[in-house]
């Protein structure tokens, strides 16, 4: 159950920022997103204005050039105006001429005392002739006085009406360029505003990956970091039930061991004890072996010495160690990086730092050799093999090191009858050399 809970809690936590990630994520996008359409429609808008512009601008070069015809035309009118306004003045010099013309001895004569005045009929018809024509050429020039005079006045009305035209047209090209102006101002700084803005986003959003990559790395560690705490545990547990399970298949071997012995035996510890028969090895446990051979070629057992450095301990009994109290192989004690041999051809079944089977042992090498037995070399500070390879014997495997629970440098050799050793399934490796 813990397990589980263990398991939900990891993956909750490992998956929880990523989805808040691809939430803020998406924020992020649909902001970019709005962002881009609105600057596509104000850079839309602004090209529309840029057509405006150019159509004011066309707009504006017709409309000078039709002032431009206006003031030539007004022009024109002002040229006869006063050419009208001459003709005037010199048809009222012509008037006052004829006017004078009918004075005579400087008093004015009326035309018809003219007519009556004169000394015969042939006279007075000639007299009225001249009348009638003076009347008529004075009635004549009038109208055409009055005519030209109103002419010129209409002419002066017609070049006030373009000039005032003119002034419009100058006054609405002037409003629409300005209007354009600021409207195309306008867009330019929203679209300046929105990159700005769009900018301003994707920083948020490349800090917010960065911030939760960093997060997300960061659980992913304490994960690895409980998950291999959580190995360790379980190790440590395996190697003390493997303990328990070794002391009681101990305890167990030696009780069997004690019914199978003969009666004589069981009785030889309540007499006199025979007096010890020497033996060519060492009595004491820590004694170091003052070999220093190279390995011996192989002799009827097969096996060989796994390294040239001398035994600082041997197999059997050793207080302290392990919690049978016994010492499961041969030690040899050399510097480190000293070279370990294959004590005898065989298939590499185990190359591993510590753990099952060999909790404790540091680096470790376990061979599999074709009369049923393994070799172990522990505590190792290098491994030159690895797992499915075959070795001949004397091939170096690894180098001498004091890794998992080793108080020096030293190989700790042995061999056993199974893969996972232990009490009864361990022999002494010192009688195959």
């Amino acid at each position: 159950m813990i397990k589980k809970l263990l398991t939900v809690t990891l993956i909750t936590g490992l998956v929880a920022p990523i989805m808040i990630t691809a939430v803020k994520a998406d924020t992020y996008d649909d902001q970019i997103k709005s962002i881009d359409i609105q600057a596509k429609t104000t850079k839309e808008q602004l090209v529309e204005l840029t057509d405006k512009i150019k159509e004011n601008q066309t707009e504006s070069k017709k409309l000078i050039s039709d002032i431009k015809k206006k003031q030539e035309e007004s022009d024109k009118l002002a040229t006869r105006s006063l050419e009208l306004e001459e003709k005037m003045e010199k048809r009222e010099g012509v008037l006052i001429k004829q006017a004078r013309a009918l004075q005579t001895n400087g008093q004015d004569v009326n035309y018809v005392d003219f007519v009556l005045n004169s000394e015969s009929v042939t006279d007075a018809i000639a007299r009225v002739s001249v009348v009638s024509r003076l009347v008529s050429a004075n009635r004549e020039m009038f109208d055409t006085q009055k005519n030209d005079k109103k002419e010129v006045d209409t002419a002066a009305t017609e070049m006030n009406k373009i000039m005032k035209i003119q002034r419009e047209n100058i006054a609405k090209i002037e409003t629409n360029a300005i209007d354009l102006k600021e409207q195309e101002a306008t867009k330019e700084a929203v679209v300046a505003k929105l990159a700005t803005e769009k900018t301003t986003i994707q920083s948020k959003k490349q800090a917010e990956i960065v911030r939760v990559a960093a997060e997300k790395a960061d659980k992913a560690a304490k994960a690895a970091s409980l998950a291999a705490e959580k190995q360790r545990a379980e190790v440590a547990l395996a190697a003390k039930k493997a303990a328990e399970s070794e002391k009681t298949n101990a305890i167990e071997d030696e009780k069997v061991e004690v019914a199978l012995m003969p009666e004589v035996e069981k009785e030889a510890p309540t007499k006199t004890a025979a007096p010890p028969v020497e033996s060519s090895k060492p009595s004491g446990q820590q004694n170091v072996k003052p070999e220093t051979e190279q390995p011996s070629p192989p002799t009827g057992s097969g096996y060989i010495r796994p390294s040239s450095a001398p035994i600082s301990s041997h197999y059997g009994p050793r207080s302290g160690l392990d919690s049978s109290g016994f010492h499961k192989g041969t030690d040899f004690g050399g510097a480190q990086g000293s070279p370990i041999y294959a004590s005898k051809s065989g298939k590499v079944v185990l190359v591993q730092n510590d753990g099952a089977p060999v909790s404790g042992y540091g680096m470790a090498t376990i061979i599999q050799h074709d009369d049923g037995n393994y070799t172990l070399y522990a505590h190792q500070s290098s491994q030159s093999v690895s797992v499915g390879q075959s070795v001949t014997q004397g091939q170096v495997i690894g180098g001498m090191g004091s890794t998992g629970q080793s108080t020096g440098t030293h190989l700790h050799f042995e061999i056993r009858t199974s893969l996972y050793g232990g009490i009864g399934n361990v022999l002494n490796p010192e009688l195959f050399f």
